[in-house]
């Protein structure tokens, strides 16, 4: 069975401030893909989003008429500084 074939899992989502009936929905990724910041102090940030769980609600619609989707993920982030940012760790910046 490929990952298109599964039946979505039927489940509740606060929306609204009422719980809706949602169906999380298998997904994969087409391209993976990171997202870089220039920081006004000279820093690059490189961030991914990891999507974890994806959830399509049922009945609840955008003003545009698309369905509404959630989407359950973490954030990771790599940053390259500039040297002067950088906080030099000695021996005596240890924590008891």
């Amino acid at each position: 069975m490929t990952i298109l074939e599964t039946m979505p899992k039927e489940t509740k989502f606060p929306h609204k401030g009422k719980l809706v009936d949602a169906v999380e929905l298998e997904f994969k990724y087409s391209e993976e893909s990171t997202g870089t910041l220039q920081l006004e102090d000279g820093s690059v940030l490189h961030v991914k989003v990891v999507p974890q769980k994806v959830l399509r609600l049922v009945s609840e619609y955008n003003d545009s008429g698309e369905p509404i989707y959630v989407m359950q993920a973490a954030s990771l982030v790599t940053a390259s500084v500039s040297a002067d940012l950088i906080k030099a760790v000695g021996a005596g910046d240890e924590k008891a």
